[in-house]
């Protein structure tokens, strides 16, 4: 059941995040911290963030990205904004964005406990959000489309 938002009584922070993918449809995820309060404490999630005030949402997901990886992306592809409220999110809105990975730069653990690049069908073996799980889909769908 959808929770009503009244955003004159919540915040809403503005997180923007990539779903950097391989040729095969592998994602690249974070193994969060576990800390209280973080959202998606202690689960693999996308690289993602925090807008800062003076930036898009695209900039922000390249930022996020870089300071988490030290993969610096070019070209991004909109996915989708997943309103207050998802998930039991009710104070966060989420764009989410798509880019493939180059193969050349390498990638750096530089937040969180662990990146890695997941396989599709070994999701199951992980604690994703399955929110995350959605978006990633749909990446997958996005990729496949171009490809058509």
């Amino acid at each position: 059941m959808a929770r009503w938002f009244d955003p004159a009584h919540h915040k809403v922070k503005l997180v923007a995040g990539i779903v950097l993918l391989k040729d095969d449809g592998a994602a690249l995820f974070q193994l969060r911290d576990n800390k209280p309060g973080l959202p998606c404490a202690g689960q693999w999630s996308l690289p993602s963030g925090r807008c800062e005030s003076d930036e898009t949402m695209a900039a922000c997901a390249k930022r996020e990205l870089l300071e988490e990886t030290g993969y610096a992306c070019e070209t991004l592809e909109k996915l989708v904004t997943l309103e207050p409220g998802h998930d039991g999110y009710e104070n966060y809105q989420m764009t989410a964005f798509q880019a493939l990975y180059d193969g050349v730069q390498p990638l750096k653990c530089l937040e969180g406990q662990e990146i890695r690049f997941i396989e599709r069908s070994a999701a199951t073996g992980y604690s994703i959000p399955v929110f995350i799980l959605n978006v990633w889909d749909l990446a997958i769908h996005k990729m496949r489309e171009k490809i058509k």
